[in-house]
């Protein structure tokens, strides 16, 4: 028992007893954003937070470290920010080093997601990657790869990856060998560090219930051979519509699940699994079959297949048969393609049955599963995730993508370090590796690596030591440029508003020197009215207070600006407006005359 004078403790009674629970100190604002700002909100790959991944992993038991990759896109409102972390841009295209971006605005983010087969955790692995439009085949696979061997390094066992049935993933598996080809099965491709080991490809099972939802509702009839009746959609409507006639006269129903939103989907309610599985569900089957042979409703005399389509949804046995066999029949031409599945769906329903048999067997026989959740091979938690996301960022399904890809972060850290939600125990195996605050500091914030954005602005300081330690005379400053560039008869607004701009610079500047050389050095000598034509902007807007910058300062800025302007659509802009503006042969630098406020 812990010492009950500690402060943190408060003893509570229960029922004559007395005990002692921990009272754990709250942080303040300051202490969870100075952990917060550790993070690195970069795309791409974060190795470090692998480090903390790895140590959660090793609290794990052994059949608790199998599990799958998951990976999905998410649409993302194009959106441009200034990461203040690290002087970039973000919301641009960012495959973080990865491949080679084109520096368009972003507007999908793909995530990776780790999902344990044996517990309940799942974990995103750190890695966001924004793109402008879909990432393309062959990117994928590479990132796949690369993600299969980080997870492997941090301690899991990856034994497959899982993704819906869109054209880019459908891509994927063609860069990977696999295929659903008719008598043509290939669902794994080999591991990318062990060659002994397979990597099993799944297709969403929710999406693929909702294909073939979506399929028959929009063919309204799906036949099996030219001999047999068929599968419409008409019949569960007729299930429905005399299930409310006997509502009419009695309370219950036969399909109480079963609304309007099911029968007639908008939109919205075909992306809903729940409202395709309950369509497709063992109870509907009984009910077509009770309205068929009971009650003798004429509409469905010839739903004996439809009964037995549903059914099929249901079970797994003889499923590859079946498919096969439906198929042979628009090969031959018996049937039309329209009254079959949609060759993508077909092919996701192959790999993915043999995969989940394959891998079943694999984690019984092998690994020493008592019973299998196959519930798990899906996207159903990366589903959960953006939901997450989205909340998290307002009332907008699409939010912009620097927001996104902060938040992301923000949420995959938590999933690392978050707490049990209840439990009355206390550690008894001290040795056991435990996640601590300390650890985050320790990842992020490494003493002997300087942050981004230190290193370069004390680049950029190194840089403007070396300009102005020049020795040159005052009256050269930029004289050239000027007598070159000037006009001293118009002057465009770009150069009216920067005139303006520099005044608060030269005001800002003049807070911080003491130095009345110095100032002079800064500051113009005429303070309510300059007669240069670029200070036309500035002397209208003056009620006498503002400042007319030095022309040095005001040129030296007009060559910050030209050079920003160059690299303005860039992603490091701030490095490289600093090295192209350093790398411009000045024929005239001003230095300060003292060597007090040279720092300043």
């Amino acid at each position: 028992m812990t010492n009950a004078s500690s402060p943190f403790l408060r003893p509570l009674e229960i029922r004559g007893a007395k005990f002692n629970f921990p009272r754990a100190p709250l942080m303040v604002s300051t202490v969870l954003r100075m952990y917060l700002s550790l993070i690195n909100t970069q795309c791409g790959f974060d190795e470090n937070i692998f480090l903390l991944f790895k140590k959660k992993v090793a609290m794990l038991k052994k059949e608790e470290n199998h599990g799958v990759l998951v990976f999905d896109e998410i649409f993302l409102r194009e959106s441009l920010q200034v990461n203040f972390q690290t002087l970039t841009y973000s919301g641009l295209e960012n495959f973080g080093g990865e491949i080679e971006s084109s520096g368009l605005k972003a507007n999908h983010g793909l995530v990776f997601l780790f999902q344990s087969l044996g517990a309940n955790f799942t974990q995103p692995i750190i890695a966001v990657f924004a793109s402008n439009g879909p990432v393309k085949g062959l990117v994928l696979a590479q990132l796949v790869i690369k993600a299969i061997c980080l997870l492997e390094k941090s301690g899991v066992i990856v034994n497959g990856v899982v993704s819906d049935g869109a054209t880019i993933n459908r891509k994927l598996w063609s860069e990977l060998g696999v295929t659903g080809e008719k008598g043509n099965i290939k669902n794994t491709f080999k591991h990318p560090l062990n060659n002994k080991r397979n990597i099993y490809m799944i297709s969403d099972a929710p999406h693929l219930i909702k294909n073939i939802r979506n399929r028959l509702f929009n063919k309204k009839g799906l036949r099996e051979s030219v001999d047999s009746n068929y599968i419409r959609w008409s019949h569960y409507e007729e299930v429905h519509k005399n299930d409310l006639e006997r509502e009419s006269i009695a309370t219950s129903r036969m399909c109480p699940k079963i609304t309007h939103r099911h029968l007639a989907p908008d939109s919205f309610s075909k992306m809903n699994v729940k409202l395709a599985t309950q369509i497709f569900s063992n109870s509907m089957a009984k009910e077509i079959e009770y309205y068929r042979c009971h009650t003798k409703i004429k509409s469905l005399e010839k739903s004996e297949h439809t009964q037995l389509f549903t059914e099929r949804m249901n079970v797994l046995e003889n499923t590859l048969v079946w498919l096969d066999s439906w198929e042979d029949n628009v090969l031959n031409h018996t049937i039309p393609e329209v009254e079959f599945l949609t060759k993508s769906t077909a092919e996701g329903l192959r790999v993915t049955i043999k995969s989940v048999i394959d891998l079943s067997k694999h984690f019984l026989e092998e690994c020493g599963f008592k019973y299998v959740l196959s519930s798990k091979m899906n996207q159903d938690r990366l589903e959960q995730f953006f939901s997450m996301a989205r909340r998290a960022t307002g009332p907008n399904d699409h939010p912009s993508c620097p927001t996104f890809v902060q938040v992301y972060k923000l949420l995959s850290v938590y999933s690392i370090i978050k707490s049990p939600k209840s439990g009355n125990c206390t550690i008894s195996d001290l040795t056991q590796p435990k996640l601590t605050l300390k650890d985050i500091k320790d990842v992020f914030n490494k003493n002997d690596i300087l942050p981004e954005r230190q290193l370069k602005i004390n680049h950029l300081k190194e840089r403007l030591d070396t300009l102005i330690t020049q020795d040159i005379e005052i009256d050269n400053v930029f004289q050239e440029d000027i007598f070159r560039n000037h006009d001293y008869y118009k002057s465009d607004t770009e150069s009216c508003v920067l005139n303006y701009i520099c005044g608060y610079v030269s005001k800002y500047i003049n807070k911080h020197i003491k130095c009345s050389d110095c100032q002079k050095a800064v500051m113009n000598c005429q303070t309510s009215f300059c007669d240069i034509t670029e200070a036309t902007l500035t002397n209208i807007k003056s009620r006498g207070g503002s400042i007319h910058p030095n022309m040095f300062i005001f040129n030296l800025l007009m060559n910050v600006e030209k050079s920003f302007q160059k690299f303005c659509n860039d992603y490091d802009v701030f490095q490289l407006t600093v090295d192209d503006f350093f790398n411009k042969k000045f024929n005239s630098i001003k230095t300060f005359p003292c060597n007090e406020d040279v720092s300043q």
